[in-house]
């Protein structure tokens, strides 16, 4: 009996949920425009299907080894595009780092084409090559650094946020996926949990109080933590309601 690899049954299954969420927005939604920005996992020709079907963008992470036959007929076009290159200093007054980008369009994924955006980003840190696939067309160098830095490199948020649910202290694992309904219950509490920690901390504290912008989160959290159980809310506080904004 064949068992099927784990991590590709997880695959399959968050494509079959893309799918299906595609399907709806596009039906809800039939004429919003929509740029998809993903990591490798949607790297894939099932996702370029589905946002050439719907006309949609899409800024997708290219891997190696998700997509060996896309990235090593990068490599062998480079050389002959020598022109497709821009190199910038970003930040302010440029002492971010500096971006090195290039780019191929028309490159073969599977029966389709796909463009392919290099970028080698150099700080006082590390070195590091991302590398994207984008729908995006007749790309210049303003058109290349406008894709990947407001469009792939903000993925890179969305991703710490979610590196911060489940490695900095909120804790959300896989294994709280057992029952679809009680880990979407669960997930949904621990978004509104963050969202009033962000308001909190970033919104309030950080705005308004120097000290607090010179401690941690942790800290912070710590602060407020034994400050809710040293002054304890008054008993008559008015029950809890809802807040309703009118639209007048």
């Amino acid at each position: 009996m064949d068992v099927q690899n784990p991590e590709t049954e997880k695959e399959d299954c968050e494509l079959q949920c893309f799918q299906r969420l595609s399907q709806r927005l596009k039906a809800e939604f039939p004429k919003l425009a929509i740029c998809l920005v993903a990591d490798a996992l949607y790297g894939c020709q099932t996702v370029v299907a589905t946002c050439l079907l719907f006309d949609w963008k899409y800024i997708l992470t290219l891997k190696e080894g998700r997509q060996p036959t896309t990235w090593q007929e990068t490599l062998r076009l480079l050389p002959l595009h020598r022109a497709n290159r821009l190199r910038q200093y970003w930040g302010q007054d440029g002492q971010a780092g500096l971006q090195d980008f290039r780019w191929v369009e028309d490159v073969m994924l599977g029966p389709r084409q796909t463009n392919v955006i290099l970028l080698g980003e150099i700080t006082d840190q590390a070195a590091t090559l991302y590398a994207y696939m984008t729908n995006f067309s007749q790309l210049s160098p303003a058109r290349v650094a406008s894709v990947v830095n407001h469009g792939g490199r903000e993925r890179h948020r969305i991703e710490d946020t979610f590196n911060t649910q489940k490695n900095n202290g909120i804790g959300l694992e896989h294994v709280f996926c057992a029952r679809a309904t009680a880990s979407k219950n669960y997930y949904t509490m621990m978004q509104v949990a963050q969202i009033l920690w962000i308001l909190t901390c970033r919104g309030c504290l950080q705005r308004l109080y120097d000290w607090a912008r010179r401690a941690t989160e942790q800290g912070l959290a710590r602060a407020v933590w034994e400050g809710l159980r040293a002054a304890r809310l008054p008993r008559d506080l008015p029950p809890l309601g809802q807040i309703r904004f009118s639209s007048a």
